[in-house]
């Protein structure tokens, strides 16, 4: 005999779609979520790019000490040639950062660069040549937003010392426009005299497209120089120094801002995008962060190197 059992289902669930109400809250708690991860996100990627940044500077001043090795010096901030870089009244030459090319495994650059042409960077500029549509990764710092559409740019900057005036007699820091620098005049010692920073801010002369704009001012190509007045084969640089293409001073205060740009020349201040300093890479080789609200005096002493100063 079979007895037959019958089990009776249980009706199905439907499920229950989410209120509007709830929909709301999950989307508010999301936001939030988001809100909260951003930031961390941000900076994080941030300290990515300073450290990239800072890496780029540490070859810099590789490049620089493998430069003093070979030449026993250390290389002028722009290299004048008298007077085959002269037109009747001015100079101009090779900037640095064309010199260390070679110390920066890019010597197929320099070796192409005719160091005897009239008026140097500034030929290469006016005819187009092709050598100031080449771009130097190592040159910027990808911290920089502000002159995305310049990627010839150049976001780093020899140190001339804690003055502005043009005269290479004035210029007490480690990059003089024709003029080297033995190791010996570095009194305050290595360590203690800074080499080259970051600088942002816009240059008179500029423009991505229009390399002499005077108006609003713009990005440094790598390759442009600085010039001086012509003077005598002892002394190419008579005066009229305009050095802030290659290198710029610490007169002025980390990230301050001048205005208007037009006419203000060497007076450009060192700077970057990562907030409340700029890095910097020292004579010896060591990079540091250097704050904004760094003291003026002390600042401007680490521009020299003889100045006696303090240690960071």
């Amino acid at each position: 005999m079979f007895v037959t059992f019958l089990v009776a289902r249980a009706p199905r669930r439907l499920a229950r779609a989410f209120t509007l109400v709830e929909l709301l809250v999950v989307i508010a708690i999301i936001g939030v979520l988001i809100a909260l991860l951003l930031p961390a996100v941000q900076s994080a990627r941030e300290s990515a790019r300073r450290m990239h940044c800072a890496n780029n500077l540490k070859q810099i001043g590789l490049s620089i000490h493998n430069y003093a090795s070979t030449h026993k010096a250390f290389p002028a901030s722009d290299h004048i040639q008298f007077p085959d870089n002269c037109n009747s009244g001015s100079c101009r030459g090779a900037p640095m950062w064309m010199t260390l090319l070679p110390y920066l495994e890019d010597s197929a650059i320099e070796g192409s660069y005719d160091k005897s042409t009239v008026m140097g960077t500034n030929t290469l500029v006016g005819n187009d040549d092709p050598l100031t549509k080449i771009v130097i990764d190592l040159y910027k710092c990808p911290s920089v937003s502000m002159w995305e559409d310049l990627p010839e740019r150049r976001d780093y900057y020899g140190v001339r010392g804690q003055d502005v005036n043009r005269q290479p007699r004035h210029a007490d820091g480690l990059f003089v426009m024709a003029q080297v620098t033995k190791p010996g005049k570095i009194t305050d010692g290595l360590s203690h005299s800074l080499a080259a920073g970051e600088a942002i801010h816009g240059d008179r002369y500029g423009k991505p497209d229009i390399f002499y704009n005077t108006a609003s001012g713009g990005a440094t190509p790598w390759i442009w120089g600085g010039n001086c007045n012509r003077g005598t084969a002892k002394n190419p640089c008579s005066g009229g120094q305009r050095t802030r293409r290659s290198a710029r001073s610490t007169k002025f205060p980390i990230n301050s801002v001048l205005d208007p740009i037009g006419g203000q020349y060497d007076q450009v201040p060192f700077g970057s995008e990562h907030p409340g300093g700029a890095q910097f890479v020292w004579a010896d080789g060591h990079v540091s962060f250097i704050e904004e609200s760094i003291g003026t005096d002390l600042y401007q002493a680490y521009g020299s190197i003889a100045q006696a100063d303090q240690t960071l």
